[in-house]
């Protein structure tokens, strides 16, 4: 029964190990996902693009009460 016990153990513990394998490797795949994005993100195209949009809505924030006030 003692050799059994060990055993179980031992199994426990070949899962736990793969199982933290598994988290790291997915916790690296997601700082390596977020580091790309955030390279993409900061690029200047994109910036330019995202400024635009900003100057865009809040040009239509300033116009909003003067179409408003026409109707």
């Amino acid at each position: 029964m003692e050799g059994m016990s060990e055993m179980h153990h031992t199994m426990s513990h070949m899962h736990h190990g793969s199982s933290s394998g598994i988290v790291g490797q997915a916790l690296g795949f997601a700082g390596r996902l977020s580091a790309e994005l955030l390279i993409v993100l900061t690029s200047a195209p994109v910036l330019h693009v995202l400024a635009a949009l900003v100057l865009l809505l809040a040009l239509a924030a300033l116009l909003r009460p003067f179409f408003a006030s026409q109707s």
